[in-house]
C-alpha cells in the first residue's frame, strides 16, 4: 500500500509539474501577444499622429501660399490701377517703371569681394578640370604567371625539389 501511495504521489507531482509548465508557457505566450498588440497599437497611433501633423503643416503652408497670392494679387491690382490713366488707356511707362530703375554702383569693397570670389571660382574650376581628365595608362605588358610543368608545379618549385633530391643522395 505504501509503495502504491508513493507511486501515486510521484505521478501526481509529475503531473502538477507538467501542468505548471504548460500554464507558464501559455501565460508567456499570452503576455507576448499582449505586448505585440500594445506595440502595434502604439505604432498605429504614432503613424496617425504623424499623418495629422503632416496634414496640418500642409494646410498651414497652403494657407500661407493663399495669403501670399492674395497679397500679390492686391499689389498687381494696385499697380494696374496706377497704370491706367483717367482716359481709360494703359500708361506703359508707369506700368514698366520698375525696369528703368538703375542699380546703384558697387563700392570698392564690394568690387574687391566680387573679384576674390571670381578668382576662387576660376581656381576651383581649373582644379575640377584637371581632376576630371582621364588617367593615362602606362603601356607596359602585364606580368605573366609562372610557367607550370606538366605535373602542376611551377619550374621554380621543380628546381627546388630537384636540388633537395640531389642533396639527399
Amino acid at each position: 500500500f505504501v509503495r502504491k501511495r508513493r507511486a501515486a504521489i510521484t505521478i501526481q507531482a509529475h503531473m502538477r509539474g507538467m501542468w505548471a509548465r504548460d500554464l507558464a508557457e501559455a501565460l508567456r505566450k499570452k503576455r507576448a501577444e499582449e505586448e505585440a498588440e500594445r506595440r502595434r497599437k502604439r505604432r498605429l497611433e504614432e503613424e496617425r499622429l504623424s499623418k495629422a501633423r503632416a496634414e496640418k503643416s500642409m494646410e498651414e503652408s497652403y494657407k500661407a501660399a493663399q495669403m501670399e497670392l492674395l497679397t500679390l494679387a492686391k499689389m498687381a491690382e494696385h499697380k494696374s490701377q496706377k497704370a491706367v490713366s483717367k482716359t481709360g488707356q494703359v500708361d506703359l511707362d508707369q506700368m514698366f517703371e520698375f525696369l528703368a530703375d538703375q542699380p546703384k554702383p558697387l563700392g570698392p569693397d564690394e568690387q574687391k569681394f566680387l573679384k576674390s570670389i571670381t578668382a576662387d571660382l576660376e581656381v576651383m574650376f581649373q582644379e575640377a578640370q584637371v581632376a576630371s581628365e582621364p588617367v593615362r595608362k602606362v603601356s607596359r605588358p602585364a606580368p605573366q604567371p609562372p610557367a607550370q610543368t606538366g605535373n602542376g608545379i611551377t619550374r621554380t618549385q621543380q628546381q627546388r625539389l630537384s636540388r633537395t633530391q640531389r642533396r639527399q643522395r
